[in-house]
């Protein structure tokens, strides 16, 4: 038994170190396959989109879990009961739950993507690992397949992303012990080259939000954005995929700024008249309208062509799986072809 153990954890060890390989350009480095998000706040609209696409996911995630004003991780209501139901449907694809870096605040309000919570949780061996024990019991105690780690604006601070890196080695190897499969979420701009993650999880880059509520008027991704991200990417090991949103943004020449859905957008076009155009860079579509309130609008939003543009453009640079930011919203999503 003493020697079985010792080869075990051998293998688990190779498992999860090795450098990441770069993989030849013009053909995708894993099979093509889809995967989307459906979020606790539109679980309504998102199930029926999954109805549209449920044969063709190969994963479903639920985004998600965060937590509550005193640091502990908690599950909306809703996702775990949309969880449940959707099980009992369910004949395909594998369930992951995301974990975000969302923290209540005493007021009531939400401090979003909160680096300082995350110092807080790796400030310590033992703090780090009380964290990864938790993380590994909400995901067995909900049935779920795998776990997502879907912590952001991390590499603001590079001792959090050092630390960072740590511990998705340590909640590689504790969750391959589990039985539980580890998928994570990086922003594009992190230093790709300068990390040094586990081998065994799945590693999917968030390819969006190039333009957005930090900038002027512009897409979520275009063709340059899309091919440069994929390149960094080399430098992560293992499988790797890419994340595209669904959607759009709004800018108002008051300087408001808001996210808006295909749905939104086209409702804006027709009620408006507005004459649309398509950004020959990024395959996305952009028009703008004066609203009564007197003030100019600009919107840019991706429909299943933006998406298909993008998911062609992954797959000839080596991405073969493609996620979806959000369900919800959408029109004709089920005419994403990979």
């Amino acid at each position: 038994m003493k020697k079985f153990k010792m080869m075990f954890c051998m293998a688990l060890c190779a498992c999860l170190t090795g450098c990441a390989m770069a993989w030849p350009p013009g053909a995708a480095a894993e099979p093509a396959a889809l995967s989307a998000w459906a979020v606790y706040w539109d679980f309504e609209e998102g199930e029926k989109e999954l109805k549209r696409l449920d044969r063709r996911l190969q994963s479903l995630s639920y985004f998600g879990a965060y937590f509550d004003k005193d640091g502990k991780l908690f599950m909306p209501a809703k996702l775990a009961e949309k969880k449940a139901e959707y099980d009992a449907k369910n004949t395909r694809y594998k369930t992951y739950l995301s974990f975000i870096n969302d923290k209540e605040l005493s007021d009531g309000g939400n401090a979003l993507k909160d680096t300082e919570l995350l110092r807080e949780l790796f400030k310590s061996e033992q703090s780090m690992q009380l964290h990864i024990e938790e993380i590994i019991a909400m995901a067995e105690k909900y049935g779920y397949d795998g776990i997502e780690i879907d912590y952001e604006r991390i590499w603001v601070y590079p001792e959090i992303g050092e630390a960072f890196s740590r511990f998705i080695n340590k909640l590689a190897y504790q969750a391959i012990k589990s039985g539980l499969k580890l998928r994570v979420i990086l922003e594009p701009g992190i230093p790709f080259d300068k990390t040094d993650f586990a081998k065994g999880p799945e590693y999917v880059v968030m390819m969006y939000n190039l333009y957005g509520l930090h900038s002027g008027p512009g897409p979520k991704a275009d063709n340059d954005f899309i091919k440069r991200t994929i390149k960094k990417m080399q430098h992560l090991p293992g499988k790797k995929a890419a994340a595209f949103s669904t959607g759009g943004c709004i800018w108002g020449a008051d300087d408001s700024r808001k996210f808006i859905s295909q749905q939104e957008a086209e409702a804006l076009l027709e009620k408006y008249q507005a004459d649309v155009q398509v950004d020959t860079q990024s395959g996305a579509f952009y028009f703008q309208y004066n609203a009564e309130d007197g003030y100019l609008y600009t919107v840019w939003y991706a429909n299943k062509d933006t998406l298909n543009h993008w998911i062609n453009i992954a797959k000839a640079e080596g991405i073969g799986h493609v996620f979806l930011w959000r369900l919800g919203g959408n029109n004709k999503i089920e005419d994403i072809r990979l």
